[in-house]
């Protein structure tokens, strides 16, 4: 059945010129002509209605398995134009073995993108490999061109590597696209542009998606998203470990002009360089009724609980996330240019900042007060437990524990909160903490202690709970030479920062990888 979305209206009986467009199925078609008679207009509008109801458009190929996945744009029967709906889920581990280590080769290039609807059906796509270092446009979708629909569909443990616009589900997303209801778990590397959903997102529509894992890159670098230019993200979160060294944010690096986030948030740890942001490394837009409980670990200048840089607007946002470590133009909420913050606010006590270049800030107990938040929607967009909570989304549904904990959805781990022997979590070892697990090295096995003072204490006992940070090869409740050397490493470098994957404690030594 046609779905015409809208036309032109039809204007007196002679016109000097008209331009009728046509939208079907998002995508606009384009007729001009001088001098047009309304009799013609309306020939135009019955020979366009049967044209398109003789194309593939309402044709849906079902995708059942991956080989047919990686046909679309590649086969003619599997147009780059055309509808496809997953029927199953799919299990993508062989492509660790595609192509000499390349793995599966996206769907959709700059020159050839991506316009059709692609219906994941809820259903999900796991253990997906591309390592395509060298390349740009990467992702599920490496690039999806005007009209394209993205939906409905989830990526889970999956390991992407590129090198500009790289996301898990979409490597650069053009305008008048749109991605919903759809989600990614798992590790994605780039340079510029990456994000752990969308490298670059440009006039178009992100809404109810998310993704958790670990996000490495070097400029514009997001949870989510690397980089946003006109359009809307809407109701999405990121749970990640994100570690850059430009415009890094926990949900977007850079969210350009023209470009609103709504009713999102963002949580997990932040290694930044300048304009690092638990939320939006760099802010040129609109950021409304979003908050962040990111911890960033590391920031040089411009570093913010929610912004790093903010040349936006920014209203009925907070921020409760520590912010670690020194930096210039630091602040709990954002960090430089506080253009136009309403009705925002950061917690004194958990970010570790008393000062903002924007905002309010408030003590953990008025933070968990309705009537701290000035104007604020708690009927429709925000809901709290009085006392108890931090504000959290209606669409939510229950708050974020506050318990400091880990991010699930990084491939082969998970991200970290500072090392068991690092006691007061500035991410340095220094020589009390390492003479401590010296101690639980000597006296050989170790159990739980909550009373002990790094939750700890030598010998048998109770083992409900994580095992100590540096237990890790093997890790079986006891802390050998190998371990111990290790710890010693990260004392004698100094500094450490969390990063799943990349070593066998998930910790590396120093400031930041880049």
């Amino acid at each position: 059945m046609n779905q015409f979305l809208e036309t032109t209206t039809i204007y007196p009986r002679r016109l000097r010129e008209t331009i009728i467009t046509f939208v079907y199925r998002n995508r606009s078609y384009f007729f001009r002509s001088a001098g047009c008679h309304e009799h013609t207009i309306i020939f135009l509008l019955l020979f366009f209605t049967l044209t398109l109801s003789s194309v593939s458009f309402g044709i849906v190929t079902p995708i059942s398995s991956l080989e047919e996945l990686q046909k679309i744009g590649k086969d003619p029967n599997y147009p780059l134009d055309g509808e496809y709906e997953l029927t199953n889920d799919i299990d993508a581990s062989e492509t660790i073995n595609w192509k000499l280590g390349i793995g599966f080769h996206p769907i959709g290039t700059n020159e050839k993108p991506f316009v059709g609807k692609f219906d994941g059906k809820g259903n999900k796509i796991t253990n997906l490999f591309i390592n395509l270092p060298s390349s740009n446009h990467v992702g599920l979708f490496g690039y999806v061109g005007s009209g394209g629909i993205i939906q409905d569909i989830y990526l889970e443990n999956i390991w992407v590597t590129g090198d500009t616009y790289v996301g898990g589900l979409i490597g650069y997303l053009d305008w008048g696209a749109s991605v919903s209801n759809s989600g990614v778990s798992g590790k994605i590397t780039g340079i510029f542009e990456v994000g752990g959903l969308v490298g670059h997102k440009d006039i178009s529509t992100i809404t109810r998606c998310y993704f958790t894992g670990s996000v490495y890159g070097f400029e514009w670098v997001g949870g989510l998203i690397g980089k946003t230019r006109y359009g809307s993200v809407n109701k999405c979160y990121a749970k990640s470990f994100v570690s850059g060294t430009f415009s890094v944010g926990g949900l977007i690096g850079e969210n350009g002009m023209g470009s609103s986030v709504i009713e999102s948030f963002a949580t997990g740890y932040i290694s930044g360089g300048e304009e690092t942001g638990g939320f939006i490394g760099a802010n040129a837009s609109v950021v409304l009724n979003c908050y962040s409980t990111s911890i960033i670990t590391r920031g040089l200048i411009y570093v913010g609980g929610l912004i790093g840089l903010n040349s936006g607007r920014v209203e009925n946002c907070y921020a409760t996330g520590f912010i670690s470590g020194g930096g210039i133009l630091v602040g709990g909420l954002i960090g430089g240019d506080p253009q136009t913050v309403t009705n925002s606010y950061w917690d004194v006590e958990t970010t570790g900042r008393t000062i903002s270049a924007g905002g309010e800030g408030k003590t953990t107990a008025e933070m968990k007060q309705q009537a701290t938040y000035v104007d604020w929607d708690f009927a429709n967009i925000w809901q709290i437990i009085e006392n108890e909570s931090y504000p959290y989304l209606l669409w939510q549904g229950e708050p974020l524990p506050e318990t400091e904990g880990m991010v699930e959805g990084a491939i082969e781990g998970e991200i970290l909160q500072p090392h068991s022997a690092d006691q007061n979590k500035d991410w340095h070892i220094n020589l009390s903490e390492l003479l401590r697990v010296v101690q639980l090295y000597n006296l050989g096995e170790y159990h739980c202690d909550e009373l002990g003072e790094d939750g700890y204490a030598p010998g048998t006992g109770d083992r409900n709970c994580v095992p100590h940070s540096a237990d890790c090869n093997p890790q079986d409740w006891k802390i050998n030479l190998p371990e111990l050397l290790r710890l010693i490493q990260l004392y004698n470098i100094g500094a450490y920062y969390p990063c799943p994957n990349h070593s066998e404690d998930n910790y590396c030594p120093g400031e930041n990888m880049w």
